[in-house]
């Protein structure tokens, strides 16, 4: 059933360093998932300028960090399909 549902949604994933993206132009993104890395990086406020960039202009940005309620909510993820 899920692999009938990515058939008509096919997209180009790419898994990088967050200190790579001078690499892409302006705009080339349509989402960014950044999850679980801004708490790892020094220049946080670059990295998320490089992010933006990157991303168009009705993209999606999506940043999450570790924090404590992330275990409440990764509990309740395991019953979400």
């Amino acid at each position: 059933m899920l692999s009938n549902a990515w058939k008509d949604n096919e997209y180009n994933q790419i898994v990088g360093d967050v200190n790579a993206l001078s690499m892409f132009e302006d705009e080339t993104f349509d989402i960014i998932i950044c999850h679980n890395v801004l708490e790892y990086i020094d220049d946080k406020e670059t990295a998320v300028k490089a992010l933006t960039r990157v991303l168009k202009k009705k993209g999606v940005l999506s940043i999450a960090k570790h924090n404590r309620v992330g275990r409440v909510i990764v509990s309740t993820l395991k019953f979400h399909i």
